[in-house]
């Protein structure tokens, strides 16, 4: 038996990965702000928007490592939160959220060195609407405990076009529901809130741990804001 062997670029960064693409461009940008009101002694109202931006160009290589498709990843999000702070005792506090969330794909890859090039369009839309809960008990004015839940109703529109095979489909779907709980403490120091969570999902879906099934959802964020 001859063994066989693939040619694969390597990428060399802050860690070093095989892969079997090469980048050609690689820059994201996002924004995000929040403001908050004072409604009354026991509540407040908050409000938060962001939008980020991903282009990623690269090259599909063969075995040999040529190159034989480029591709073009361009995607976007934009968020709207609003929510509010209840405070019925001086530790405690109660966050329900409402979050509206759209995240669109464009994806082209297009056949290279070739007399008539296929070229595949892909578009995606993704809508979210999610409730949230949160609860934060805070027995010192320096350090609290985090909980919650997240509720999200997932609407997918996906189109896949072929210029040379000429297929044209489109799909619009309701993508389900998906329901995540998490903890975590906070610590705040010199204005600086130092925020770990993790999604309870990982003691079970984990890293195919107890149920066998991927995590399909974050498993674990952690924050740092600074207060002025």
């Amino acid at each position: 038996m001859i063994p066989s062997v693939s040619a694969i670029e390597k990428a060399v960064g802050t860690f070093e990965y095989d892969r079997t693409t090469t980048y050609n461009g690689n820059a994201d940008f996002s924004i995000f702000g929040r403001a908050g009101f004072k409604a009354t002694q026991y509540s407040d109202i908050v409000i938060g928007t962001g939008f980020g931006v991903l282009p990623v160009h690269e090259y599909i290589l063969d075995n040999t490592g040529d190159k034989v498709a480029k591709i073009q990843h361009d995607s976007y999000f934009w968020n709207f939160k609003a929510a509010s702070v209840l405070k019925p005792v001086s530790w405690m506090r109660i966050h329900p959220a409402l979050i509206f969330s759209l995240y669109h794909f464009d994806n082209i890859q297009e056949q290279v060195a070739v007399a008539n090039p296929e070229k595949i369009t892909s578009k995606k839309d993704e809508f979210y609407l999610t409730m949230a809960l949160g609860l934060d008990v805070v027995p010192v004015e320096w350090f609290s405990i985090k909980a919650g839940v997240m509720k999200n109703f997932i609407l997918l529109d996906d189109k896949t076009t072929t210029v040379v095979a000429e297929t044209d489909t489109q799909d619009t779907v309701l993508g389900g529901e998906t329901l995540d709980a998490y903890f975590g403490p906070s610590l705040t120091v010199k204005g600086f809130t130092f925020t770990s969570l993790i999604n309870l999902k990982f003691f079970t879906d984990g890293p195919y741990m107890i149920s066998g099934d991927k995590l399909s959802d974050w498993a674990y964020v952690a924050t740092v804001e600074y207060q002025w």
